[in-house]
């Protein structure tokens, strides 16, 4: 069954998948605090329409399963002037029984192309220390260079 990934429906979150979009950041957030820049205590003490929010204002995809959440990540299109060539793709969580199957290439590949045609630029942030991470998005064909966030265009 390693193709059972492909067979997932991904999917764009909206403001009514809040509640669910919640729950797997939360989740994420409290299993590996390393990996995220985003503080568990803090987010659990968010409102539910911050989420909502959070889901109208970025492209936030899921794969599902029967309903659930399995992973997601999302892509935020940079608004500021000097930055609008630039997407940044942050959040990617892939609950732990859906690891190593392919969920989290299809979510960076998946955001990746819906910031084609709005960016030129995708930018990311990972800890060197997360391997696994790392090793996902090198095999994305993504890499790095340095201070990315930097760069502007005049």
């Amino acid at each position: 069954m390693s193709n059972w990934p492909d067979r997932l429906a991904l999917c764009r979150l909206g403001p009514a998948d809040a509640a669910a979009w919640r729950a797997l950041r939360l989740e994420g957030l409290a299993a590996h605090p390393d990996a995220f820049t985003a503080d568990h205590d803090e987010e659990a003490a968010r409102p539910l329409a911050d989420f909502a929010d959070q889901l109208a204002g970025n492209i936030v995809l899921a794969g599902m399963q029967d309903g659930a959440l399995l992973g997601a990540g999302g892509l935020m299109l940079n608004r500021a002037p000097k930055r609008r060539h630039q997407a940044v793709l942050w959040g990617l969580y892939v609950r732990p029984g859906a690891r190593g199957a392919g969920l989290g290439r299809r979510l960076v590949e998946a955001l990746v192309a819906a910031a084609r045609g709005e960016a030129e630029e995708v930018l990311l942030g990972v800890g060197i220390q997360n391997a696994p991470a790392l090793a996902l998005y090198r095999a994305c064909l993504l890499y790095t260079s340095p201070s990315p966030r930097d760069r502007q265009k005049s």
